[in-house]
């Protein structure tokens, strides 16, 4: 019968697991030095959306005050047209129609500048890339991941990093 011995000696053995541990933590150093431009980058993306978001405010505060004025002009129309001798419907229906305007108006400003800020998060149209994929969904897809043990513990807060490298 042979004898089994084993290939290193107790330095080799100690050497290694040295060199194993320094590049361990190299490894862990820089995926600390990447997390941590990550979150710079995401805070400054997230104050330059602050900036943006208060200048939206403003210009909506504009457009209301625009709109209280075109409210007062119209309610100033309404008794002019009465002094002209229109009938209170016709001037009901005018006024109507010019809220409608007004109204059409508001909303197309609110649409631009919703569709303004959308362009600037993202250039990217979303919508029919997440339709396209919406509608090849087949039920039961990905529940083998959300069921997974290592998932259900990091959602519980096991676990600060999910990661995910993918196939």
């Amino acid at each position: 019968m042979r004898e089994i011995r084993w290939p290193f000696r107790k330095e080799e053995i100690r050497t290694m697991l040295g060199q194993i541990e320094r590049l361990k933590s190299l490894i862990s150093l820089a995926f600390q030095t990447s997390l941590m431009e990550f979150v710079e980058k995401a805070h400054d993306e997230l104050v330059a959306v602050g900036l943006n978001v208060a200048r939206i405010s403003s210009a909506v505060s504009t457009i209301e005050a625009d709109q209280r004025a075109q409210m007062e002009k119209t309610e100033l129309l309404h008794v002019d047209l009465q002094a002209l001798g229109w009938t209170l419907r016709d001037a009901t229906n005018s006024i109507t129609k010019i809220e409608h305007v007004v109204a059409t108006i508001d909303r197309n400003q609110q649409d631009q500048a919703l569709q303004a800020v959308l362009k600037w998060l993202s250039p990217l149209d979303f919508s029919g890339k997440h339709s396209a994929a919406f509608e090849k969904h087949a039920p039961g897809t990905g529940e083998w991941f959300l069921k997974h043990p290592k998932f259900l513990a990091w959602q519980q807060g096991e676990y600060k990093v999910l990661w995910c490298p993918g196939g």
